[in-house]
């Protein structure tokens, strides 16, 4: 084995560690999916639940939340959330998703109420689990609401701890008028956006 390779792997293994010692990250495993629970969490000041939960990862004072993310890639452009088991037991109010670039900066993110999950999930024999992707369509669904600058500022402020915010109640967050896509990073580390 290469030393570069090996020194690579020890590399990660110390971030996953760093990460995980910040609470940023809950596991050891691939980190996207717990990064998105963070930022979701700290952005709308949520509680997380404990990794055995059966059926959504986050709570408020009202409802139950499913966080699921996907990171976007050169080769693996692919929208398709993890699977989400019994969807048919309405274990969540609200599916949140987050899509990640390459980099892991938040490109989308979009707050699914449970029937708009159902009605747009396919069924996957082989895993007897319900399969959905955040395609660009399911932000002009009714009922959808875009998350996408309230998650970005919260990813800017960890880029920049200066610019710390207080949490958003998800209660209160606004449909915006227009599309965002992630384009680049400004100074202060928050995505740049084009319509």
């Amino acid at each position: 084995m290469s030393a570069n390779i090996r020194q690579l792997l020890f590399d990660y293994a110390r971030i996953l560690d760093e990460l995980r010692q910040t609470k940023i990250i809950r596991s050891k495993n691939n980190p996207v999916g717990d990064y998105a629970e963070w930022l979701v969490s700290e952005t709308f000041g949520l509680d997380l639940c404990s990794k055995s939960m059966k059926g959504h990862d986050a709570r408020d004072a009202d409802y139950k939340y499913e966080i699921k993310a996907r990171r976007l890639t050169g080769d693996n452009p692919s929208r398709r959330l993890s699977a989400i088991r019994d969807l048919d037991k309405h274990h969540f109010d609200y599916l949140i998703g987050v899509l990640f670039d390459h980099d892991f900066g938040v490109v989308r993110s979009a707050k699914i109420p449970w029937a708009v999950v159902k009605e747009k999930s396919s069924h996957n024999k082989h895993s007897n689990s319900a399969i959905f992707n955040l395609s660009d369509s399911i932000w002009d669904i009714s009922g959808v609401e875009d998350l996408t600058t309230q998650i970005q500022k919260t990813e800017c402020s960890v880029h920049n701890p200066l610019l710390g915010q207080s949490p958003t109640p998800l209660s209160r967050t606004r449909r915006p008028s227009t599309r965002l896509r992630r384009t680049g990073w400004t100074a202060c580390g928050s995505a740049a956006t084009t319509r």
